[in-house]
């Protein structure tokens, strides 16, 4: 909500179930940042949380928007998604079952182009029909010119 990049968030709560999440939490990563902590601290005391993320909400929508066309106007067919209510990422899966993310990715990134690989999100295994796009970093142009790319590797590459 304020800086993703920092994987930092917060529990509020007067739940006793708390003190088992910050064990949990601390085995898990070793602990957070104190710096990040104090940082997303003190900007939280000084701004309007309320206003920022109306701003976002409004930024991130206008860009998702745009993702869509472009997805429209390049995927259509070779993939299927639905347009995300909220986040920042196009879940994608591909129409055809020999195609994977992997070989792909691969044959994406020497074009420029490149994706999270959706079987790293899969807890038990498969996920490797499917691709995570963000739609919050690049440009209008950027988006268009990708998925153009992406298409042409999914209708001409050799998989």
């Amino acid at each position: 909500m304020i800086a993703p990049g920092f994987r930092l968030g917060w529990v509020w709560t007067k739940s006793k179930a708390m003190r088992h999440m910050i064990t949990a939490k601390q085995g898990a990563d070793l602990c957070t940042s104190r710096f990040a902590q104090l940082l997303v601290l003190e900007v939280l005391k000084r701004m309007d949380l309320d206003a920022h993320l109306e701003k976002v909400r409004e930024v991130y929508r206008q860009k998702r928007d745009i993702m869509d066309r472009c997805m429209h106007r390049h995927l259509d067919g070779l993939c299927t998604w639905q347009k995300p209510e909220g986040g920042m990422f196009f879940w994608t899966k591909f129409n055809r079952p020999d195609i994977t993310a992997s070989l792909l990715l691969r044959q994406c990134v020497s074009r420029g182009v490149a994706f999270a690989d959706g079987a790293a999100f899969f807890a038990n295994g498969g996920g490797e029909s499917f691709l995570r796009l963000n739609f919050t970093q690049s440009s209008d142009e950027e988006k268009d010119r990708g998925l153009a790319r992406l298409a042409t590797v999914l209708v001409r590459g050799s998989m």
